[in-house]
């Protein structure tokens, strides 16, 4: 028997007791005459008595009804939460395999993208910048230009040090000229397959893809603060998953970690004014990364 179904036969029984003694004294009035003034008294008093206890178990029992009531709607709510969970979940899915999708469709247009080369100009001015520092590489093959993190970043930190600030001020001088501001910049963060496990980075940067995409946020506004247009600049993160050498059994390769810059012909529709317009562009992409393309 459940506590609702006790609840409610409580006050029954109660009644039953109640009539009982109502009976059994009426019979000892006929039976035995008057009673005393005492014990009529204690019979009124024992009658109360189960009054109010049957007030008692009415006010249980009805707060006991609304208890499963409440359950009964909490359960309900739970099972809408549920579902409508489900249905979040079913949507991420396709989202997710629908971003899956366009990301094989652009490294298969990647894959196909041929590089021509940059203008003498810029060629030039990269070649002598590259000369200069020892933080920057370029390689004029591919027009990749990299920047080894151990010598542009502290570990496992996106804050640029002093000394390659230098050379990006440098680069952002070249990449504003008439030739060099021709080109869109994709910024492109790599790490080696260490895991981050200094509690200091991992507040910041929970995993090498994140950090790999903060300090290629760093590097492009580093560039934004020399006056480069952020309209220009793409950034992004691989973490380890495009390392330039192989990784150790350690994950520890400092050639994997680095961050590369590729320079893409602009070939946005120009806005009123001569300036090029934001829209994305046209069947442009970046030449092939790294691991499909020989270090300097």
């Amino acid at each position: 028997m459940t506590a609702t179904h006790k609840a409610a036969v409580r006050p029954r029984t109660a009644r039953r007791v109640m009539l009982l003694a109502g009976t059994l004294a009426s019979a000892g009035l006929f039976l035995g005459g008057c009673v005393t003034s005492q014990e009529y008294d204690g019979a009124r008093d024992a009658a109360n008595i189960m009054e109010a206890r049957i007030a008692e178990l009415t006010e249980e029992r009805d707060s006991l009804s609304r208890a499963l009531s409440d359950r009964n709607a909490s359960d309900q709510a739970l099972r809408d939460e549920n579902s409508r969970l489900r249905q979040e979940r079913a949507e991420l899915s396709n989202d997710i395999n629908a971003l899956r999708e366009r990301i094989a469709s652009a490294n298969d247009a990647i894959a196909k993208v041929g590089f021509s080369g940059l203008d003498p100009a810029t060629d030039s001015d990269l070649r002598r910048l590259a000369a200069r520092y020892d933080v920057m590489t370029y390689d004029p093959a591919t027009g990749r230009i990299s920047f080894a993190s151990d010598l542009t970043f502290p570990s496992g930190s996106d804050t640029v040090r002093d000394g390659a600030k230098n050379t990006l001020n440098d680069l952002a001088r070249i990449l504003s000229t008439s030739d060099g501001g021709s080109y869109l910049i994709f910024i492109e963060g790599h790490t080696d397959s260490q895991r981050p496990s200094n509690p200091n980075t991992l507040r910041n940067h929970p995993t090498n893809r994140h950090l790999s995409a903060h300090r290629a946020i760093a590097v492009g506004n580093v560039l934004k603060g020399q006056g480069v247009s952020e309209s220009r600049i793409f950034t992004g993160g691989w973490g380890a998953s495009r390392p330039a050498v192989p990784n150790t059994a350690t994950g520890n390769t400092p050639a994997n970690r680095r961050v590369e810059l590729y320079l893409v012909p602009d070939t946005r529709p120009t806005a009123a004014g001569g300036a090029p317009s934001a829209a994305p562009v046209q069947n442009t992409a970046a030449p092939a990364p790294a691991s499909d393309a020989p270090m300097k």
